[in-house]
């Protein structure tokens, strides 16, 4: 489409891209509760080539606006970040960071422009309840960063918090434990069981439901 970005990261024209999710927003009134603007925008892959939390928070900025005119009952997300464990600018920015340079932009104009946070919690191998360094995962990897825990939306809140957004939801949009698979990157999976997969779930919904108020939706 015309607003498309050629290299598929984030659009260039954010008003192109106003004008098209205004018709899609305009189209589903009232059939669509919610929109989530982009996903996962700390990915280079996601984002164009080079991250850039102040180029995210321009799109939501033209995004916003546009939805709440065709639907003012519709709920903007800001697109999940993923966990990452990585800062590189050229392949991913940390998500707690990615965030809080989101709110540091432009005096945090940010927190006008979305109604609802988006939230990856990936667990990767951990279980619900750990979380480094006071409650590591059993590894091997993937347990020295608390990115690799699904109580990592914990520090997203508390991000959120110091922020002065507080008052706002937060929705878990992707989370999840892979078990055996042959996909590059998550040979992880093949520590988890697929009974631990069904625990890990249940106990996910369990910490979130008991400890978690600040959660809308998983």
């Amino acid at each position: 489409p015309d607003w498309a970005a050629p290299n598929g990261g984030i659009p260039q024209d954010k008003s192109l891209y106003a004008r098209f999710i205004s018709s899609v927003a305009t189209r589903y009134k009232g059939r669509v509760a919610a929109y989530e603007i982009w996903n996962e925008a700390n990915l280079a892959g996601e984002a164009g080539g080079t991250v850039n939390a102040g180029e995210y928070v321009e799109l939501l900025k033209a995004a916003f606006p546009a939805v709440k005119a065709a639907d003012p009952n519709a709920i903007v997300v800001y697109g999940g970040l993923t966990p990452t464990g990585e800062n590189n600018p050229s392949l991913a920015i940390d998500d707690v960071i990615y965030l809080k340079q989101s709110y540091a932009y432009n005096n945090g104009e940010v927190r006008r422009y979305f109604d609802v946070l988006g939230v990856h919690a990936t667990g990767t191998l951990n279980p619900p309840d750990t979380l480094f360094p006071e409650k590591p995962g059993p590894g091997p990897g993937f347990f020295d960063n608390r990115a690799f825990y699904f109580r990592r939306a914990e520090d997203i809140r508390k991000a959120m918090e110091e922020a002065g957004d507080g008052q706002k939801q937060i929705w878990i949009t992707e989370f999840g434990w892979t078990t055996k698979n042959a996909a590059k990157g998550y040979e992880y999976g093949q520590y988890v069981s697929e009974e631990q997969q069904a625990t890990y779930l249940v106990g996910a919904y369990n910490c979130a439901k008991q400890n978690w108020p600040w959660v809308g939706g998983m």
